[in-house]
């Protein structure tokens, strides 16, 4: 066998950079993959979509041991998962917005078919990203996560989902929303484990919120990272997540897109813009992300906003 574990049908999927999905053999076909974020994105997470196009009914997959903790959740459902996880059976029917945690260093060993793929999210966390957001928030020195399998949370479903949206077809989420995101489902998931051994509380200084606020409204049109924001204020990235939201209601990203939908609404006033150009001026590259960023805040596109000035 290669150095890259064969598939029989068609090669390993590249440029994951998750050696334990690239080397897995496919006995009969492997899904499509889409809206992949590679781990170079930060936040030390990846993402990827699984579209079950191109997978035979019956299709097994053996999975080597896995170097980062993989969270996997059903988007569609898969009424008959037939899976193991370190050599225990655990077959069970997934109803959408079930999940699946593989936990570090686990091998694993699948059956499914083109329905039980298609839209199955994957979230991959590396060991030493979750060890420091653990320890910063009373938690301990600790990667260990653990779900019961089939494992159905609101909350959870809802950060996975904004996860994909924010990721876009092109892998390209902007690096405020991937890190804040990439915080909130590793606080979710250790929550899940069981209570902070001391439980974090308060929000941010006065000092605090005034120069983040000035920053990130200087700053408007930039993509922030959360680290550039965290080391303003004299704070790690998951204090600031957590902090920002009790002192401003949002986190920083959800925060930075409102304030940049209110800017919209003003330049949409001016004919002589496009909305190409205000999306451009507002930080996105992409005017269908902005669009749907602007409608999710205020109920209506960029294009009828502006019709009803």
């Amino acid at each position: 066998m290669s150095e890259r574990a064969a598939c029989t049908t068609q090669e390993a999927v590249p440029g994951t950079g998750l050696p334990s999905w690239e080397h897995a053999v496919w006995k009969r076909g492997m899904p499509r993959l889409s809206h992949v974020v590679p781990l170079s994105a930060g936040a030390g997470c990846l993402l990827q979509n699984a579209v079950g196009s191109g997978l035979a009914d019956d299709n097994e997959t053996d999975v080597p041991a896995s170097q980062h903790h993989a969270l996997l959740m059903w988007r569609s459902g898969a009424p008959n998962m037939r899976f193991a996880i370190d050599g225990r059976r655990l077959d069970r029917a997934m109803t959408p917005g079930a999940t699946v945690l593989l936990p570090f260093g686990a091998s694993s060993w699948w059956v499914s078919d083109a329905r039980s793929a298609d839209g199955c999210l994957h979230v991959h966390l590396t060991p030493e990203v979750v060890t420091e957001t653990a320890y910063q928030e009373g938690f301990g020195s600790t990667s260990d996560l653990s779900l019961p399998p089939g494992y159905r949370d609101r909350r959870l479903t809802d950060l996975l989902e904004t996860m994909l949206d924010e990721a876009g077809e092109d892998g390209r989420p902007s690096q405020l929303a991937w890190g804040s995101l990439s915080v909130l489902v590793q606080l979710h998931l250790l929550r899940a484990r069981g209570p902070a051994r001391k439980p974090a509380s308060g929000g941010l200084a006065p000092w605090q919120v005034k120069r983040l606020v000035e920053y990130m409204e200087t700053h408007l049109d930039e993509d922030l990272p959360l680290s550039e924001l965290a080391t303003l204020v004299g704070l790690s990235p998951y204090h600031l997540c957590r902090t920002f939201k009790a002192s401003l209601g949002l986190p920083p990203h959800r925060w930075l897109q409102a304030r940049r939908v209110e800017r919209a609404k003003a330049l949409l006033s001016d004919p002589a813009l496009t909305i190409i150009d205000i999306s451009a001026a507002m930080g996105y590259e992409n005017p269908g992300h902005f669009a749907k960023i602007f409608r999710r805040e205020t109920g209506v596109t960029p294009r009828e906003f502006r019709r009803g000035l």
